[in-house]
């Protein structure tokens, strides 16, 4: 087991300065990475967890609110980061906490519409939605001017629906989870050996789960490229048969 924890110190090593006074002891041992970094690590971790449970990552575009909140989140990173704000511990926790939320809920969708081929797709989809969402709400205004004081059927049958295949069920799920995270800062951390694991598999899961992507992605672009590389010579080696 120390061999184990000396291989994942050494590997978050390259990621974190692991400075002592700003990482997080729990039942007694030290986190390899700081507390920002904590946050960073438990974020993706949890988040990629929810989406491949809840396969939410295969729904999509995310909704208007989700994405407003996400790249809220990806800009309080550089304040904190930057220690144009330093207030402590629980807030270093809870700027990364955040900030992994975001990376998740944006990297997997993306590399899901990537490598699954269905970009075309997707866009499609997007465009249908933007052009059914833009005919309901001319049916809104033309009944609201008409009947000011009731409210249509087709602001509820659009309502909390803009992209993709999420619904208010997905888009209240993902609100849940954000709650969820930031009440983490208000606890972390309990004093256990069984926590300080768990902490440390949640991390491994979120960068584990980020480097998927990035090579999945990379695997498929190299793919592409080849295929457009090569089609059109075999084509005319074909053709000159």
């Amino acid at each position: 087991m120390v061999r184990l924890m000396t291989v994942v110190s050494y590997i978050f090593s390259f990621l974190c300065s692991q400075d002592p006074s700003r990482s997080f002891a729990i039942g007694g041992h030290l986190l390899p990475f700081c507390q920002r970094c904590t946050g960073l690590y438990l974020g993706l971790g949890i988040t990629f967890i929810y989406l491949l449970v809840s396969r939410h990552y295969k729904k999509g575009l995310p909704p208007r609110s989700v994405i407003y909140v996400n790249i809220a989140s990806l800009l309080v990173m550089p304040v904190f980061g930057f220690h144009l704000l330093d207030p402590g511990p629980a807030w270093r926790l809870w700027s990364g906490l955040i900030y992994g939320n975001a990376i998740a809920s944006l990297l997997l969708p993306a590399t899901s519409i990537i490598c699954t081929g269905s970009r075309i797709s997707q866009v499609s989809r997007l465009y249908r939605h933007f052009d059914r969402a833009k005919r309901a709400e001319k049916s809104i205004q033309t009944a609201k001017f008409h009947f000011p004081y009731s409210r249509p059927i087709y602001e509820k049958q659009y309502e909390g629906r803009v992209f993709g295949q999420y619904t208010k069920l997905s888009t209240f799920a993902f609100f849940v989870l954000f709650a969820f995270l930031n009440t983490l800062p208000i606890w972390f951390p309990i004093q256990s050996t069984f926590l300080y694991y768990t902490v440390l598999t949640l991390a491994l899961i979120g960068l584990l789960c980020v480097l998927f992507c990035l090579v999945s992605v990379m695997a498929f672009l190299i793919k592409r490229m080849t295929a457009l590389l090569f089609l059109p010579l075999i084509s005319r080696m074909k053709s000159c048969k």
